[in-house]
């Protein structure tokens, strides 16, 4: 059991060798996760009046309008930091004019907007939201943004449930949306 150099230069080992887990590698229980939600028209009741989905689910009141999110739908955990967020456009949103995506707590009251995309990067003039469209996030909420990351996360008490806010009203249009954080540790 040894090492040393040979004559080409390289280093060769020879013998049982020590377990190196210090390198780079992939694990199951990693803190990073992947939200995912598809953003898109809605005719399938989905959606409140006309505004694009996900959005609200439930009625908090217990009455026929939806204005809170149910325990059903997926969330960015309180104290998570966004480190990447990206809309892919898979059909052509027409209608409206913009919209943003941003986070709400779970009873409905908004945490930010447009801290994901605003209505910028949203837009449907410039053809911004046509199908095969790539576009990345420009929201204070995410990390790596083509706009400014305020340094914090999204919410250090609230969970943060995706909200999608139209400007005008669409009649079309279908995105991927894909979120990855870094979820904070337990205490």
């Amino acid at each position: 059991m040894g090492t040393y150099t040979n004559a080409d230069g390289l280093i060769q080992h020879s013998g049982a060798q020590a377990r190196q887990d210090y390198l780079p590698r992939v694990t199951e229980d990693s803190l990073i996760r992947e939200l995912v939600a598809d953003i898109y028209y809605s005719t399938d009741g989905l959606a409140v009046s006309g505004l694009l989905a996900p959005n609200f689910d439930k009625d908090a009141g217990g009455g026929a309008t939806p204005d809170s999110f149910s325990d059903r739908v997926a969330y960015i955990p309180a104290g998570a930091v966004v480190l990447t967020a990206n809309l892919l456009v898979k059909t052509t949103f027409a209608g409206g004019t913009s919209f943003t995506i941003g986070t709400a707590r779970q009873d409905g009251t908004a945490i930010d907007a447009d801290g994901f995309f605003t209505g910028t990067e949203c837009a449907v003039a410039g053809n911004k939201l046509d199908a095969g469209k790539s576009i990345v996030a420009a929201g204070v909420d995410v990390m790596q943004t083509s706009g400014t990351f305020d340094g914090s996360c999204v919410s250090t008490t609230y969970d943060g449930y995706v909200t999608v806010t139209p400007t005008g009203t669409f009649t079309a249009g279908k995105a991927r949306l894909v979120i990855r954080y870094l979820e904070a540790p337990a205490a």
